[in-house]
């Protein structure tokens, strides 16, 4: 069963299957249960995720609500993450990841500075 979400900081579809769910379920568990952090982080994660239907071609049927999201016209790209993959509009895609390299140099650089050198004795 591969479920869809509605990615919160960007317009994109996160999806993926029981190992995506309970990743999600373990981060939720470490929050009060009774929090509102927990409550707006379970909405904005489960209150519009959906069971991705497939036909019966192997294609997977996004429904106008997922489309409309991440602002999807006729082609998407799929974005393998690991436990999870992302379905993106092709030039949405295109310009995060520009943005996404820039952030990594950048961060790797700053991680370069502030990391500790491991030299063997």
């Amino acid at each position: 069963m591969t479920s869809a979400i509605h990615e919160v900081i960007i317009e994109a579809i996160d999806a993926g299957g029981d190992s995506l769910s309970r990743e999600i379920y373990a981060l939720m568990d470490n929050l009060d249960p009774y929090s509102d952090e927990k409550d707006f982080l379970s909405t904005a994660l489960f209150g519009l995720s959906e069971e991705l239907r497939i036909d019966s071609d192997g294609r997977v049927i996004l429904s106008d609500a997922l489309i409309q999201h991440a602002q999807i016209s006729d082609e998407v790209i799929f974005v393998g993450l690991g436990q999870k993959f992302q379905i993106w509009e092709p030039n949405r895609f295109s310009n995060y990841l520009q943005d996404a390299q820039k952030k990594v140099r950048e961060q790797r650089l700053l991680l370069s500075k502030n990391c500790l050198l491991y030299t063997s004795p």
